[in-house]
């Protein structure tokens, strides 16, 4: 697909506003030095159709291989040469004259200013890379016309607002959403749920409140195993940077296996939804550092693929569901600074999560590997369940014995009266003095009273 000079002659309007980018961008290390003449589609970065001559690659992220970096005999240090390599600037309005662009990659630099509405022109953008600059701004509503696009990865810049509902409505072919690290608030739009080809879902480390949308369920790329993303650009090597097991990893060639949801360190509230579980085909769930209550959804077991899971630093409680030793390969758990309780689950893939860390700051969980035993909580929950048992069964005895024996007694005073005449004379001569004894003490309270009133 790419073209050398010999094919077809770069188009010269796209040269001109190539050479507009170079003169917005400052190169500190003169890797545009090659962006001079004629032929645009030699110049380091570009790559053009090698049948019509548009440019359809701009890459200009840095590079990371120590053999890219140390060029013309240079020794100064990776990190250094990596400094000096980033392009700083704004980007110009001129971009969107581009209009044959397929990759624009120009991540891990240090550019300013707003993202220009003319990248709207581009309407056959397939991945978009302004990952880890200095963008500010809202997204400008122009983008909604990249309806081809499959990578969108603009996360660690300062871009605010809220996040765009037509990104649900207008992008649908869109593969990987890389929102992550910008000043977005809001809530989550429920239109983002209309992406099913979406596989890879990165909203972290923002300001989004509210719920997590049940309708994420209906997220296909994350319950269907697809291999592909929808497009082969031989020419460039898709890449994303995503936190999996604790750590960032950028993955590239494995990228269409990267299956995962990062909603993590938000302001995010309410339950984590039970439909969240049919997303069966995740590798990696992060929704740590929120504000989720309740208790860890039973049918965690469904996510039969996971390897990376953090509900860390949240405020769920209860206990760990009996599924998660469904989940044989799990390579990464964190479970700490919540309110569970009750014993850890034993068995499969968990037996080997041995970190006392992973469980750390919930003080009610009992059992290896943590160092508090559930044997005496066993033992002291049995030895009150007893005691309640047998103070139960005290009552009840009590009751069921107090009416029979009324009845026992009475029968028995009852026979004694009938057959010992000493016993009957007694007993009516004693009911006839007190029946003596109450009259006269009423006529003698009665005439007390007639005095004192009358």
């Amino acid at each position: 697909m790419l073209m050398t000079s010999s094919n077809v002659t770069c188009i010269e309007r796209e040269r001109q506003s190539l050479l507009a980018i170079k003169h917005s961008l400052t190169d500190n290390y003169n890797l545009l030095s090659t962006w001079s003449g004629v032929e645009c589609c030699d110049w380091h970065g570009v790559g053009c159709d090698h049948q019509n001559g548009h440019v359809v690659k701009l890459d200009l992220h840095p590079p990371v291989s120590l053999n890219e970096l140390l060029t013309n005999g240079g020794k100064r240090l990776k990190g250094e040469l990596n400094h000096s390599l980033q392009f700083s600037g704004s980007l110009p309005g001129c971009l969107g004259n581009l209009i044959g662009l397929k990759v624009m990659d120009l991540s891990n630099n240090t550019i300013t200013g707003v993202v220009p509405s003319s990248l709207g022109s581009l309407t056959e953008l397939e991945s978009l890379h302004l990952h880890n600059n200095r963008l500010v701004g809202n997204l400008p509503l122009s983008l909604q016309n990249l309806t081809r696009l499959v990578t969108l990865d603009i996360g660690n810049n300062f871009l605010t607002g809220r996040i765009p509902f037509w990104i649900g409505d207008s992008l649908l072919n869109l593969s990987i959403l890389n929102l992550q690290s910008n000043k977005f608030t809001g809530k989550i739009p429920l239109q983002l749920c209309q992406l099913n080809a979406l596989h890879h879902l990165n909203l972290a480390q923002n300001n989004i409140i509210g719920t997590i949308p049940r309708c994420f369920s209906n997220l296909n790329g994350m319950i269907i195993n697809r291999v592909d993303l929808g497009y082969d650009l031989g020419y460039y090597e898709e890449n994303i940077l995503a936190s999996i097991k604790g750590i960032q990893l950028v993955y590239t060639r494995t990228i269409k296996f990267l299956t995962s949801l990062d909603l993590s360190s938000n302001n995010i509230t309410g339950e984590i939804p039970d439909v969240l579980m049919n997303l069966v085909e995740l590798k990696n769930l992060n929704l740590s550092k929120n504000q989720l209550k309740g208790q860890i959804p039973r049918s965690i077991g469904n996510l039969s693929q996971i390897e990376s899971l953090d509900l860390s630093m949240n405020r769920l409680s209860g206990h760990i569901p009996q599924s998660f030793t469904s989940l044989n390969f799990l390579s990464y758990l964190n479970l700490s600074f919540n309110n569970l309780s009750g014993a850890i689950p034993i068995g499969n893939q968990l037996q080997t999560l041995v970190d006392p860390s992973t469980y750390e700051g919930n003080d009610g969980l009992c059992g290896p590997p943590v160092s508090r035993s559930c044997k005496r909580n066993n033992s002291l929950h049995n030895h009150v369940v007893k005691n309640e048992g047998q103070d139960d069964d005290e009552g009840l005895w009590f009751y069921f014995g107090m009416g029979p024996g009324f009845v026992v007694g009475l029968l028995g005073l009852l026979w004694s009266l009938y057959f010992i005449r000493r016993w009957r004379v007694a007993y009516f001569e004693m009911l006839e003095n007190v029946y003596g004894w109450l009259i006269v003490s009423i006529l003698v309270n009665f005439a007390r009273l007639k005095r004192t009133f009358f």
